[in-house]
């Protein structure tokens, strides 16, 4: 089953996402989400090759990484506010 994971309305200042958010899941989890940071999942929405390229890369046995996702998004509903966005990382 897949998981999708959310992580709402990050701070995005000056291209860095704070530490905060809220993440939700549905599903079932066989492996726990591997430890990435909120910066790389940001660089992964905003530069596709690089999140194409990650998810190339083997994946970890013992954590679900990068390998295991379907996709990463980044959407941001007030376009006045760009130091804002919801980041929605989806798992298989």
């Amino acid at each position: 089953m897949r998981i999708l994971l959310t992580a709402a309305l990050f701070a995005l200042l000056a291209g860095q996402a704070t530490a905060g958010g809220v993440i939700g899941f549905t599903g079932r989890i066989i492996n726990a989400p591997c430890t990435i940071s909120n910066d790389t999942w940001l660089g992964y929405a905003q530069h596709p090759r690089a999140y194409q390229q990650a998810k190339a890369q083997p994946g970890s046995p013992s954590c679900a990484g990068v390998a295991a996702t379907r996709t990463v998004q980044l959407n941001r509903p007030n376009i006045q506010r760009q130091d804002q966005g919801v980041l929605t990382v989806s798992y298989y």
